[in-house]
C-alpha cells in the first residue's frame, strides 16, 4: 500500500516511517525520544512531587477509607478569593493582596510587549519530540489535562509566574509553532500528546496552551487565541473516547437526550466538541481557511512499560453520535466572562451560532472516515508535511491493493474537505479530452489511444461512485472538494448512498449547506429525486430542518411543493409538525399549492 521504507532508528522500528526523500515520520507508537536531555525535566518533576507531598488535598483517593486532608488553599481561580484546589472562598486576604500585585505585575509586562506579543506567544510551540519526553518523564499520561496544569505547569512556575516555555531551562526548546492543538482539559493528557505526535513528521512544532499561556490570574493578554491559530498552518483537535457513545445512537430522541443526562453531562466535562473554547478554535480556524484535523483515539501503554501506543479503534461510532451533538450555545465554560465574551463572537459570524454548529459538525462528519480507514499520511499532508501522502502508490488505472488504497484515501480526502489532495490525485489522475483538432504538422491520436483515455476516464468515474466522496463532501458542506469531483466529465451527480438512501442533494439539504446545494443544482442535481426507502425529497429534509435559505433555493429551482412520502407526508406538512413558521409561510405562497393535499396538517 505504500512505498514507505521502515527504520530500525529510534524510538522503535515499528513506531516510525520514512520516505524516499528521507523525511521521517511516526507512526502509532511511540517511546521516549533520545535527543530529549534525560534531565532537562528534573526541576519541574522536582517540583511536582513536592507540592503532591505538600498540599494532598487534591489527591485524595474518594474511594479511601483516610480521611480526606485539608486544603492548604494556595493558589487562586481567575476569581481570587476562590481556592483552586477546593473551589472555596478561602484564600486569606494577604495571599490576595499578594496575588493583585502580580496580576498587575504581569498585565505590566505583556502591555510593554503589546505590539510583538502574539508573535511571542506564538513562538512557544515545542517539537513533538519535546512533547514526548516531557510526558514520559511526569509519568503523567493518563492525568487529565487539568492535573498536569495544576501540579506540574503551576508548581514549576509559581515563583516568577512565567510561561512554561519561559523557564530558563526551557527557552532554548521553544520554536514558533506550526500545528495549533485544540484539547479538553477534562481529557487524558496522553491522548492529547498522541493526537499531536500520530502520523506526524519528526520535529513538528506543536502549540499547546499549558506550555505557551502563563496559567496564573493576569494571563487575558495571552487568551487571543485566534491570532495564533492564525500564525499557524493546521488546528488539530483532539478527541478522546466516550464509553456511552461508541455504539451508534439510532434514535434521534436519545441522541438529543443523551448531553443532558448525568452520562452525558460527565461526557461534557471531557470532550473536545461539547466545550466552548474548542468550537471557537474551529470557527476560527475554519474561516481563515486553516486546515483542520480530528483526531480521535487514546494512549495506551504496552506491556514493556516503555512504549504507548495511539488506539484509534476504541473510538467507535463516537465520532457519528458526536456529529448530531453540536450545540455551541450550550457548550461548557468555566468562566462565564469568557462565555459571555466568546459567544458574543460567535453570534457576530456568518450564520451565527447555527453556522457554527453546522461547519463544526461537518468537520466532525469528516474525521468519520479519517478515523476508519487510519491513512496518517492524510493528516500529515493536511499539516503541510506532505512527503509521506507523495510516497503513496496509487497510479491511475491501478487495481487490487493499489485501487483500495486510492478508494479510501478518495474517501477521506472528499468527507474531510481537503481540496488540496482531491486537486492533487486529480492532477496525477489527468483524464481530461485532449484537444482533437489536426494542427499543421499534426495527425489525429490513433483510436487505440483514445480507447486507452477512455478506459481511464471510466476508472476515475467508477472510483468516485465507488468511494461516496461526492456524498460525504455534501454531507461534509466542502465545496471546494465538491466542485472539484463535479470538474470530471460523466460524474453522476444523483448517484445515491449505497447505505443511506439518498443523493448528494438530499444530504445536503438535510444539513444546511446552502453554497452545495447551489453547485449541485447547478451540475444537474435532480431536485425532486426522492430516498426510495422513505419517499422524502430535498425540500421535506429541508422543510424538517428548518433551513429556510435552502428551501427558497429548491423551491426556484422546482421542487414540488406537493411531492408526498410514503407516508403521505407534504414538505408543508413536515415544516408544521416541526415547528417552522417561516418556512410554512413560504411554502403557502406558492401558487401551485394544493391545499387539498395538505388537508391533514
Amino acid at each position: 500500500m505504500s512505498s514507505f521504507v521502515e527504520t530500525k532508528t529510534s524510538p522503535t522500528p515499528s513506531s516510525i516511517s520514512t520516505t524516499p526523500s528521507n523525511p521521517t515520520f511516526y507512526r502509532a507508537s511511540f517511546t521516549r525520544p533520545t535527543s530529549i536531555p534525560s534531565d532537562l525535566f528534573k526541576n519541574s518533576s522536582t517540583a511536582m512531587e513536592k507540592g503532591i507531598t505538600r498540599n494532598p488535598y487534591a489527591h485524595h483517593d474518594s474511594s479511601s477509607s483516610n480521611p480526606k486532608p485539608n486544603c492548604k488553599c494556595e493558589y487562586s481561580r481567575h476569581l481570587l478569593a476562590v481556592c483552586t484546589d477546593c473551589a472555596s472562598k478561602s484564600i486569606p486576604p494577604e495571599q490576595i493582596t499578594r496575588e493583585e500585585e502580580w496580576v498587575k505585575k504581569i498585565q505590566q509586562e505583556d502591555a510593554s510587549h503589546r505590539d510583538q506579543h502574539m508573535a511571542l506567544v506564538h513562538a512557544c510551540g515545542v517539537t513533538i519530540e519535546w512533547l514526548l519526553a516531557f510526558t514520559f518523564d511526569h509519568n503523567c499520561w493518563h492525568r487529565p489535562t487539568w492535573w498536569v496544569n495544576r501540579h506540574i505547569i503551576k508548581e514549576a512556575t509559581r515563583h516568577k509566574r512565567r510561561r512554561y516555555m519561559d523557564l530558563d531551562e526551557m527557552k532554548q526548546y521553544k520554536r514558533p509553532a506550526t500545528v495549533f492543538m485544540s484539547h479538553c482539559w477534562g481529557a487524558a493528557w496522553g491522548d492529547v500528546v498522541l493526537a499531536a505526535c500520530h502520523g506526524a513528521r519528526f520535529g513538528r512544532v506543536v502549540w499547546i496552551d499549558l506550555f505557551a499561556v502563563r496559567q496564573w490570574p493576569g494571563k487575558k493578554a495571552d487568551l487571543d487565541f485566534r491570532n495564533v491559530i492564525n500564525k499557524c498552518q493546521a488546528l488539530a483537535v483532539s478527541v478522546s473516547p466516550v464509553d456511552g457513545l461508541k455504539e451508534w445512537i439510532g434514535d434521534r430522541s436519545k441522541r438529543d437526550a443523551y448531553p443532558t443526562s448525568d452520562e452525558g453531562k460527565a461526557a461534557k466535562q471531557c470532550t473536545s466538541v461539547f466545550r466552548l473554547w474548542c468550537n471557537c478554535e474551529i470557527a476560527a480556524a475554519y474561516n481563515k481557511k486553516i486546515p483542520i484535523v480530528i483526531k480521535g483515539g487514546k494512549a495506551t501503554k504496552e506491556n514493556d512499560n516503555n512504549t504507548y501506543n495511539y488506539d484509534t479503534e476504541c473510538v467507535g461510532s463516537l465520532m457519528p453520535n458526536l456529529s448530531f451533538m453540536i450545540d455551541v450555545e450550550a457548550s461548557e465554560c468555566e468562566v462565564m466572562e469568557d462565555y459571555e465574551r466568546e459567544i458574543k463572537l460567535v453570534r457576530k459570524l456568518e450564520g451565527g451560532s447555527k453556522g457554527v454548529n453546522t461547519l463544526v459538525a461537518g468537520v466532525v462528519v469528516g474525521a468519520i472516515a479519517s478515523i476508519m480507514y487510519n491513512i496518517l499520511e492524510i493528516d500529515a499532508f493536511v499539516c503541510n508535511e506532505p512527503e509521506s501522502f507523495r510516497a503513496l502508490n496509487i497510479p491511475l488505472g491501478c487495481e487490487g491493493e493499489a485501487r483500495n488504497l486510492a478508494r479510501k484515501v478518495l474517501a477521506v480526502a472528499g468527507s474531510g474537505g481537503r481540496d488540496s489532495i482531491v486537486q492533487e490525485l486529480f492532477l496525477k489522475w489527468n483524464v481530461k479530452e485532449d484537444d482533437d483538432q489536426n494542427t499543421e504538422g499534426e495527425t489525429k491520436r490513433n483510436d487505440s489511444m483514445k480507447k486507452e483515455k477512455e478506459k481511464e476516464r471510466k476508472w476515475l468515474i467508477q472510483l468516485i461512485d465507488d468511494s461516496q466522496v461526492l456524498w460525504s463532501a455534501s454531507s461534509g458542506g466542502h465545496v471546494g472538494v465538491v466542485e472539484k469531483i463535479l470538474e470530471v466529465v460523466g460524474i453522476n451527480v444523483n448517484l445515491g448512498h449505497s447505505m443511506s438512501d439518498c443523493t448528494p442533494l438530499y444530504v445536503a439539504s438535510t444539513n444546511g449547506h446552502l453554497a452545495i446545494v447551489k453547485v449541485l443544482l447547478k451540475a444537474g442535481g435532480n431536485v425532486n429525486q426522492a430516498r426510495t426507502k422513505t419517499g422524502t425529497s430535498p425540500l421535506h429534509a429541508a422543510s424538517y430542518n428548518g433551513n429556510v435559505d435552502i428551501v427558497k433555493v429548491l423551491i426556484k429551482a422546482g421542487g414540488n411543493v406537493n411531492q408526498h412520502n410514503h407516508k403521505n407526508v407534504t414538505p408543508l406538512r413536515t415544516a408544521c409538525r416541526n415547528g417552522h413558521p417561516e418556512i410554512v409561510r413560504l411554502l403557502l405562497q406558492q401558487p401551485n399549492i394544493d391545499l387539498n393535499k395538505n388537508s391533514k396538517i
